[in-house]
């Protein structure tokens, strides 16, 4: 699937086709968690590939995140994603592996979503309190 979307992404750059949203076949916004916008710089990396996206964050909840991401990548691809949340007691340096749920076209960039797929419990802690307000 993922060289069908990087075929379909070079096709979008030259002006043959729009994509608009790419999501699993039965994705629906089934998000429960309490999301707070979080725009920070972070780092993506693909598991078994030596390349780094620097990326920008959207939002945040205790269950997953939102990214602007360079290029598509294909539903289920598993991330590891590196992002410094601020605190009152200082930054913290959270690192979290997430796979992709969902994908969209946002200006020149790709909105993708993630869902967290392991994360220290001190970390999700934190995340849950800065959604919450409590940070």
């Amino acid at each position: 699937m993922n060289h069908k979307i990087d075929a379909l992404t070079q096709l979008w750059q030259i002006g043959r086709v729009r994509i608009v949203c790419m999501t699993g076949d039965t994705h629906k916004d089934e998000r429960q968690a309490q999301r707070r916008v979080l725009r920070v710089s972070a780092a993506v990396v693909l598991p078994g590939h030596e390349i780094c996206y620097g990326v920008r964050t959207e939002n945040v909840s205790s269950s997953g995140l939102a990214v602007r991401m360079p290029r598509a990548l294909a539903i289920g691809t598993k991330i590891e994603l590196t992002f410094v949340l601020a605190t009152a007691a200082g930054p913290v340096p959270i690192s979290l592996t997430a796979a992709v749920v969902h994908t969209m076209l946002s200006g020149d960039t790709w909105l993708t979503g993630v869902s967290i797929l392991k994360i220290a419990d001190q970390h999700r802690a934190i995340i849950g309190a800065y959604c919450a307000g409590r940070h």
